[in-house]
């Protein structure tokens, strides 16, 4: 479930802080930089212009287990360059505030990032920005992240910070927000306890359209990257309209590369001008008969608000 990544770059204004506010669909408050706007498509800050951004993402897993994917081993195994790490307070709170860079698009993006949690919870806020622009930005965004706060008693909306909806059905139950994605399981319990039971995962892209000129290949070769599943045969690729969005819809079947079990993939992609959304909904392969029609409904269902 942690597939969650950043990016991008600048600044041309005066540095200020902000004051203190909580980021929406969010427990966690940060003094964010003026030159940032609150984002649609991610927890957090980016400048619509050219793309400096700061991302929160809260994961739900032990900050034993989360720490280990920042380590520098992991992270240069992931193609970035590790920079430094340090213990911090944030508040009361015991934190570590990491410094990496990592390619993208050609360009080398630094980014800091703080990580801390409990048994249950881990949140990581991270800043990202061109290297070429450290001297700039590094220490004004670091700066801002040294304020993050976070709020465990804080009761958020299960909606609040969605940019869009959908409806549950008698196989698909909302179980979790993670970020801005939604996930579906067939009792609507998280974590999943039958890994074999269908799911669904419905998130808006961090990237835009931009560079996009030909949807149905480029839906056909983001399942076929999918990581996690192996040997992918598509079934059937199809176009269609969900309430006013481009859609390419994929049936196909591949290994589950955890349970090892055939597993049948309902893929699609809806394309909404500047950005786009993925649902992935999964079942063993002998379920498609049963849960195929469930899972149109969850597609067919969703709207953008």
């Amino acid at each position: 479930m942690n597939k969650i990544i950043f990016l991008l770059c600048i600044l041309l204004f005066s540095f200020n802080l902000s004051a203190s506010e909580r980021v929406s669909g969010t427990q966690i408050t940060i003094e964010p930089p003026k030159f940032l706007e609150p984002s649609t498509q991610f927890p957090g800050y980016i400048d619509a212009e050219y793309g400096t951004s700061i991302m929160v993402t809260e994961i739900p897993g032990s900050i034993t287990e989360v720490s280990k994917g920042m380590e520098p081993k992991v992270l240069m195994s992931q193609g970035a360059t590790f920079l430094s790490s340090e213990n911090i307070k944030l508040g009361k709170i015991n934190a570590k505030l990491i410094k990496f860079s990592q390619p993208a698009y050609d360009t080398e993006f630094v980014k800091w990032a703080v990580l801390f949690g409990n048994q249950t919870k881990s949140v990581l806020v991270a800043a990202s920005f061109q290297k070429e622009l450290s001297e700039s930005l590094s220490e004004k965004l670091k700066k801002s992240l040294l304020t993050v706060r976070w709020v465990q008693d804080y009761k958020v909306d299960l909606y609040e910070g969605l940019i869009f909806r959908i409806k549950e059905n008698d196989k698909l139950k909302v179980a979790k927000k993670i970020n801005n994605a939604l996930l579906l399981t067939s009792d609507g319990v998280f974590p999943i306890t039958n890994k074999n039971a269908p799911y669904s995962i419905i998130a808006p892209s961090y990237s835009t359209t931009y560079d996009i000129h030909d949807y149905k290949k480029d839906a056909k070769e983001r399942l076929l990257q999918t990581k996690e599943f192996s040997g992918i045969e598509i079934i059937e690729q199809r176009e269609t309209e969900i309430n006013g969005l481009e859609a390419q819809v994929l049936l196909a079947k591949g290994v589950d590369n955890k349970t090892k079990t055939t597993k049948f993939i309902h893929f699609s992609i809806l394309y909404a001008g500047k950005s786009y959304y993925i649902i992935q909904s999964t079942s063993e392969l002998n379920e498609r008969s049963d849960i195929e029609n469930y899972f149109d409904k969850l597609l067919n269902s969703f709207i953008e608000v």
